[in-house]
């Protein structure tokens, strides 16, 4: 896999909405349960954190593709 980052700014609005949607539906997920339901949601709010820390990390990672990019045309 490389590490050419081709669109770094879609890239990184698509990630973000993406974290966006699954934080939304922990919140929802945990307003909406029951409190007995809420140790069976345990595993898949880890599960969705887990996916959400590599989203960020992958955003992160076009983040410094830009400043790269921009590290070679302007040299700052």
């Amino acid at each position: 896999m490389s590490n050419v980052v081709p669109m770094p700014l879609s890239n990184i609005d698509q990630q973000l909405a993406e974290i966006r949607s699954m934080v939304d539906a922990l919140i929802f997920m945990q307003e909406e349960a029951d409190a007995g339901k809420l140790v069976s949601l345990h595993d898949a709010t880890v599960a969705m954190l887990y996916i959400i820390n590599e989203k960020v990390g992958v955003a992160s990672g076009s983040c410094g593709a830009l400043h790269r990019r921009e590290y070679r045309t302007t040299g700052r």
